[in-house]
Formats: C-alpha cells, structure tokens, sequence
C-alpha cells in the first residue's frame, strides 16, 4: 500500500514538472483570465494531501519563504488603496478581483510544490521532459515556417496574446492576416509559450539546472544545442540574460570546483573561452552594429545572434513601445506611492494614458504602481532570499545554478514584465527546499 502511495505521488511530481513548462494550455477562463491546466491539478493535488496526508501540510508551511508570505498579505490588503481609487467602479473591483483568484492560484501551486519536497527528482525528471517537448515543438515550428508553412498551438488553445510565426505570403493566402490575431512574418521560437519572450525567459531559469543532474548523453547535447540554437535565431534581448546567466554559473562553479567537484583545469579553460567569446560580443553591441551588420546579411544565424544582442538595448528603435510604456509607468509611481491594488496596472494606464499595450513592461515598476514601496522593497526581498544563500552556501553544482537561475528569472522579469507562470514559482519553490537542506546541514 505504501508502495502505491508512493507511486502515486512520484506521477503527481512528474506532472506538475512536465506541465511547468508552458503557459498555454487551459482547461477554461474566468473573466479574461485563461486558468492554465496546472492550477487545475495543484487544487486536485491541495484537496488529495488534505484528505489523505493532512499532517504534511502543516510541516510544509515550515519552509514556506517568509517574504513571499508578507508579500501575498500585501496582495491582499491591497484592496485598500483600489476601493480608494476605483470608487467603486465596478469593472476595476472585477479586474480586483480576478487578479487575486490568479495570485491564490499561484500561491496554491507554490505550496503544491513544497509538498512534493520528498519527490524532487520525479518534479525534475518531468521538467526536462517539458523541456525537451519545448525544444521540440519550436524545431517543427521553425522546419515548417522554412518551408513557407506554419504549426501553431493556437488552433488548440486560442488566446488573444498568443503570436503566431507565419510566413508573409502563407499568412495571406490563408487568411491569418486580421485584427483578431497576433501574426508575426519572421520565426520566432515560442514552444509551449504564448511568445517567444516568455519562452525565453523560460529557457533563463531552467537550462541550468540540467546541466549535472542530467547524466551526459547524446539526447542530451542534442537538446542543448537546439536550445541555443533556437533562442539565438529568435532575435530575443533575453539572450543577453541566458549568456550573462551562463557566464555567473561557470565563474561560481569554479569556486566550488577547486575543492572537489569538477576538474578545475577543464573548467577554467571552459570559461576563459566563454569569456572570450561573450567579451566578443559586447564589443559588438557596443560599436556600430548598422556597420557591422553587412558583413553577416547572408549568414541568418550570425544576423540573428546580432539582431538578439542589439535589442537588448532600451534605446534601439524596436523597443520604443516598451521604452515609452516603462517611463509613463514610472511617471506614476510618484503620484500612487502606495499603490492602486494587485492586477490594476492595465486599468491604470488605460485612465492616464491612451497606449496600444497597457503594461509597463517591468516587473518591478507594475509592482511598485500596485502594491507600492514596500511591495516593490519585499518582492526584491523574495529574489533575494532566495538566490544569495545558494550562491553563498551552496555546496551543489545544482544548488548554485538554482540560485543563478532566480536571479536570471528576476532579471527577465525587469527587463520583459513577466510576473508568475508556473517555472518561475516552480523556481522559487525549489530554492525554498535547497535552503532548507543547507539550514539543515549546518545545524
């Protein structure tokens, strides 16, 4: 019986590893908000250890992150400044409202995650099979739109933010080209994403953590070179953060290596080439890329890579909408600096300002206009506490790339303003864990 139990809570962790990694799959929608299938199955999961373990809930909540806590108090009273407001504006109170359902759902799936502590490597078994479907699903698309067709998963989970690589004349014949939907004429890869900014981000905060716990095989570099392969031809700024990500990673194992993990010698050499090559292309960010970039018009790999590492910059005339939505934000921060209450943001802009995009773009300046100062200072908090004692005390080549990772995640937050899907949490709720075994060794 007790065997059984157990299985079934290793196929519990393997579902929830592999259905981390995507934010489009849902099962239905309240108000405008599409409910992603995992938080179907933490509430099915919540209700399973309640009827069937209860006594694992309570001990769970030992090594729930303490600021991410406070910070869901702040989510909560935050009602306070929308009633202020809103003044009892009815569509604002129901905005209100179905953001703290998406945060509870967040929360829920957090715990569910913690709760799995004694099964983390079927969770992580199945986040690399969620990773490797990634990779898989953006190779067809890519093979497809080469050939002048198309694979999209929209036709299986429509949504109006989901961005739909189509070629031009494909796009046309077909009839793609309306108002309803978001066409774009150049491959981006997305996976199971609905962009390819969140699948980018995606790619920041788990590439790493598979890079011992996944024995060396040949699916193994397979995937890995797809999966740079990919994001470089993206044309994603986010490229930046998974190369500064990287580069942290081998400067910080090289620490640890010195005194019994890997050999120093190879791994030194691995960084300095590193080094050299990332130092080769921050040269090439910052000379003239418009002179440069004709040397590499026939290379689309080269002209990606390029393209990838030039939008990063804030200035560049591809980010002017998100540059004008960052600093409208910030103009408000002053005049809301206790905030207008969670998932009020879009509502916001809409009244100050008239934008084709109501978002600020930056995770923390959304944060900031909805729960305020202290909201802003106690998520940086969260971030925090759960990346530096890892890259302090981590004894693990796991451990340390966790800690990386969060941070990488953080970055893609500030840099995209992508707030909590389910790898991101998936994240937090691994670092919770691993600090708690180093609190555990010490002691």
């Amino acid at each position: 019986m007790q065997i059984k139990k157990e299985k079934l809570w290793n196929m519990f962790a393997f579902l929830f590893g592999v259905l981390s990694c995507n934010n489009i799959i849902y099962l239905f929608k309240v108000g405008n908000t599409y409910i992603n299938i995992i938080y179907t199955l933490s509430s099915i999961f919540i209700l399973f250890v309640f009827l069937t373990k209860s006594n694992v809930i309570v001990n769970t909540f030992k090594i729930f992150s303490k600021y991410l806590l406070i910070f869901s108090i702040l989510v909560f009273l935050s009602f306070i400044p929308m009633i202020l407001v809103s003044k009892s504006d009815s569509d604002y109170i129901t905005t209100f409202f179905n953001g703290q359902l998406s945060y509870f759902l967040n929360i829920i799936l957090y715990f569910s995650y913690l709760l799995l502590r004694d099964n983390k490597k079927s969770l992580l078994d199945g986040v690399w099979i969620g990773f490797s479907i990634n990779i898989f699903f953006s190779l067809l698309s890519y093979f497809l739109f080469k050939s002048g067709n198309y694979f999209s998963l929209y036709n299986y989970f429509p949504q109006p933010a989901f961005a739909m690589p189509v070629p031009w004349q494909s796009a046309n014949e077909l009839g793609l080209i309306n108002d309803n939907l978001k066409v774009i004429f150049s491959y981006r890869a997305q996976g199971l994403f609905l962009e390819t900014s969140h699948y980018v981000a995606f790619l920041v905060g788990t590439f790493l953590l598979f890079w011992d716990y996944i024995k060396p095989s040949f699916f193994k570099k397979v995937v890995y070179i797809a999966c740079l392969f990919l994001t470089i031809i993206s044309w994603s700024a986010n490229l930046v953060t998974l190369t500064f990500v990287i580069l942290v990673y081998m400067i910080r194992c090289n620490k640890i290596s010195i005194y019994k993990l890997i050999n120093r010698k190879i791994l030194v050499l691995k960084a300095s080439l590193f080094f050299i090559g990332c130092s080769f292309l921050i040269l090439i960010l910052f000379l003239n890329i418009d002179r440069l970039s004709f040397l590499f018009q026939s290379n689309d790999f080269l002209e990606s890579l390029i393209e990838s590492f030039k939008t990063a910059n804030l200035a560049d005339s591809s980010n002017s909408e998100r540059f004008t939505n960052m600093l409208l934000g910030y103009n408000l921060v002053w005049k809301y600096p206790f905030g207008v209450g969670y998932n009020m943001v879009p509502s916001l802009l809409m009244n100050e300002y008239s934008l084709r995009v109501y978002s600020t773009f930056n995770h923390l300046i959304t944060t900031q206009l909805e729960l305020g100062f202290l909201g802003t200072l106690v998520y940086c908090s969260i971030i925090l506490s759960l990346s530096i004692p890892l890259l302090k005390r981590g004894r693990s080549i796991y451990q340390v790339a966790l800690g990386v990772s969060v941070l990488g995640v953080f970055i893609c937050q500030v840099a995209n303003g992508i707030k909590y899907f389910p790898f991101i949490l998936l994240l937090f709720a691994l670092a919770s864990m691993e600090i708690d075994n180093i609190r555990i060794k010490r002691h």
